[in-house]
């Protein structure tokens, strides 16, 4: 329906370990999607989620309780029928380094710009900010910039 408002949620639950004969995890994750639409321009989107999973590797040694989550937020604005500007901002946090190689809390900024020349064609290019202050995640930095472009074709 064309609710100004919606929640999506999604469980996946397992037997929330770590299988070292296939080297795949199989965790448990709860997550939610909240969009509320404030005008026929205006969105905001918040992307949130938890896992977890037993007998994990440690990247700092042994096996154990591995954990992860965050919280994306996503304020998108419809500048014309064919251009929108996106800014997100998230927080995550890999408190063992399991999902991604270094423990910590990591915060991002992201600004993009979504344009829709011809039917079936979006080019998005967008410039972002990482930052994780409790280890050295970005090539012994704590900082990380990037510019991308993406090209999708629909079709």
């Amino acid at each position: 329906p064309e609710w100004k408002t919606n929640v999506l949620l999604n469980v996946v639950v397992t037997d929330p370990k770590y299988d070292t004969k296939e080297a795949f995890p199989f965790y448990n994750y709860y997550g939610m999607v909240l969009t509320h639409k404030f005008t026929d321009k205006l969105t905001y989107v918040a992307d949130t989620g938890y896992a977890h999973l037993n007998n994990a590797p440690i990247p700092a040694g042994g096996t154990g309780f591995a954990d992860w989550y965050g919280l994306a937020n996503y304020v998108i604005y419809a500048h014309t029928d064919k251009v929108s500007s996106t800014v997100r901002a998230e927080v995550f946090n890999d408190s063992t380094g399991f999902r991604t190689g270094f423990r910590g809390v990591y915060t991002e900024a992201t600004y993009g710009i979504a344009w829709k020349p011809v039917p079936g064609l979006i080019l998005r290019p967008s410039v972002r900010y990482d930052y994780n202050g409790t280890s050295r995640p970005f090539e012994g930095d704590r900082h990380l910039w990037t510019g991308t472009m993406e090209c999708i074709v629909r079709w």
